[in-house]
């Protein structure tokens, strides 16, 4: 094995081997492989993929998340659906829903009533007004009665004024404007009172979520290419296996020099460090190449993908929507070139973060950021600016101390000495808070963004490498915003509280297996075929997509395109 054994959900072993060891031990067939993945499709499939990312080098930290924490959703099946309540806030406040600014041309002078159309009721002797700083203010009047006129109700009013010659600003009766209520005024026969005011107007939307998102890989290989006798083979299975061997060089040899071209998953024995060798299942490096790219692929879908719905001679098709795509129709903060994050962008975080807590003190609030590469070097110029101007400020307090925990230069000569990066990940930012980032490399790759690829930013690196998000702007505990999901089940175990699930099908969500030709690697006789071509197929698919419950609690600083 390459690596040293990885303990996975506490007793799952996954690495390379060799397939002659295998076969002079004597471990589990291939086809174990399936069996193993039975036992326990959530687990087991997490284990999947910490053995490609750990191996492969592939960076998949969001879509390890899920499996980490539970979150995963259950529906009935492929294009299986469920619905959601969110609660919505209707517009606050009472504003005219009709223009009759052109019923006369000295609004309200000498005592005259005028209209004014509104989408709440008021009662008789109601003081309202547009402005209460400023504005003028109007009476509804006692002579005429409030009509409905469709959706809202025409008031009869007059102006409220100690002198006979003013007048209500026409452009006030204008659509669109804001009144509110200030009071209320009785006369001595007057016999009806002002009502409560309506607050903040509430209300649900049910929304329907369908499970689209199915996707596949397979590779085939015939029998000249598997025995390497090119002379005869396709040149597509030429260049398939150049491009084989090169992956499979990059993992090495064991000890013997035997390539690693099997990969085993297994348990420990209990108590011990030592694999229980009865548990090993097999799999060779055809199928964890199709693994490891069907993989790949769920991953940028779960987190690049555009909805969509797709027509064609094959049936409908659905493509749900990635998580980057959900979560940027919640607060999006945008700055104008790399590099340019400033504390006014993360502040601009705060107040959206803090809005409705002014209880917490600035130097009381926690704000922590994932960021891609770009936006991670970005802020920790921030945090090194901020640090040195903190610590310079409380030079006079705090002495000539050294306050580092040990020196970062390094070195035992003064001519060969060496200068450790010194790093602040968390930092109090004075009127911001206690404000963290932690790297989060899903931002930065997308497929076709190696350093060749235009449109790309330098270095490799996607255009997200350049963002910051909050993933989370509120403890699930504090947030009503899932009062019910129908149709969904979440797994055993599995948690309540996250704002972003992986949702699959009930059961099993990942497939895989073999079509025969008249040749098998595995035996040379009663081959069960089902093709009449020399070699045989490896195909794999699965069904996944990523919901976000709740987009308001996301927050994203990103650069403009």
């Amino acid at each position: 094995m390459k690596n040293v054994p990885k303990i996975i959900n506490g007793d799952t072993v996954i690495g390379f081997t060799s397939s002659k060891k295998v076969k002079d031990i004597g471990w589990a067939d291939v086809s174990s492989l399936s069996s193993w993945y039975e036992e326990d499709p959530n687990k087991n499939h997490f284990g999947l993929v910490e053995l490609f990312t750990n191996m492969a080098d592939v960076r998949m930290p969001s879509y390890k998340d899920f499996f980490k924490k539970g979150a995963v959703l259950e529906v009935n099946g492929i294009n299986g659906t469920f619905t959601y309540d969110t609660p919505v806030t209707k517009p606050d406040g009472t504003y005219t829903e009709g223009d009759t600014s052109d019923y006369s041309d000295a609004l309200g002078i000498d005592g005259e009533v005028f209209p004014i159309i509104l989408g709440e009721p008021f009662q008789p002797g109601d003081v309202l007004t547009y402005d209460v700083y400023n504005g003028e203010q109007i009476v509804v009047s006692e002579d005429h009665t409030v009509e409905r006129v469709g959706d809202a109700w025409k008031h009869w009013v007059k102006l409220s004024s100690l002198n006979s010659w003013d007048m209500f600003p026409a452009d006030k009766l204008k659509e669109g404007i804001q009144y509110y209520k200030i009071g209320h005024v009785l006369g001595e026969f007057s016999e009806q009172f002002s009502n409560i005011s309506s607050p903040t107007r509430t209300g649900t939307i049910t929304s329907e979520f369908t499970l689209g998102n199915h996707r596949g890989v397979e590779t085939f290989y015939t029998m000249y290419a598997d025995k390497k006798q090119f002379s005869g083979a396709a040149l597509h299975s030429q260049r398939f296996w150049n491009k084989f061997v090169s992956e499979m060089e990059a993992l090495g040899s064991d000890s013997n020099g035997n390539p690693l071209d099997m990969f085993y998953v297994a348990k420990l024995k209990k108590g011990t460090k030592s694999i229980d060798k009865s548990t090993v299942r097999i799999g060779a490096s055809l199928e964890y190449l199709v693994l490891l790219e069907l993989m790949k692929m769920e991953n940028h879908q779960l987190l690049f993908q555009k909805g969509g719905i797709i027509n064609d001679i094959n049936g409908t098709k659905r493509l749900n929507e990635g998580l980057l795509h959900q979560i940027r129709r919640g607060t999006l903060i945008k700055y104008s070139k790399p590099g340019g994050i400033t504390r006014t962008h993360i502040k601009q975080a705060a107040a959206v973060l803090f809005q409705g807590r002014k209880s917490i003190m600035p130097h009381e609030r926690r704000l922590k950021f994932k960021a891609g590469f770009m936006a991670y070097m970005n802020v920790m110029s921030i945090f090194r600016d901020e640090v040195l101007a903190q610590v310079s400020a409380l030079a006079p307090f705090i002495g000539s101390d050294r306050l580092l925990p040990n020196s970062p230069v390094k070195g035992k000569s003064l001519t060969s000495l060496e200068l450790e990066p010194v790093m602040f990940t968390k930092v109090n930012i004075p009127d911001i808070g206690i404000v963290e980032i932690e790297y989060d490399p899903s931002l930065d790759y997308t497929p076709l963004t190696d350093k060749h690829s235009a449109g790309f930013f330098g270095d490799g690196y996607n255009w997200s490498s350049y963002s910051l998000v909050i993933w989370d702007a509120a403890d699930p505990e504090y947030s009503n915003a899932l009062t019910g999901v129908k149709g969904a089940d979440i797994i055993d175990g599995g948690s309540l509280k996250e704002n972003v699930y992986y949702v699959k099908p009930q059961g099993d969500g990942f497939w895989w297996g073999y079509s025969n030709g008249r040749y098998s690697p595995d035996n040379a006789k009663g081959i069960m075929s089902s093709m009449k071509r020399m070699g045989r197929e490896f195909w794999a698919h699965s069904v996944s997509a990523a919901w976000v419950k709740d987009v308001t609690r996301y927050i994203t600083i990103e650069l403009k395109r």
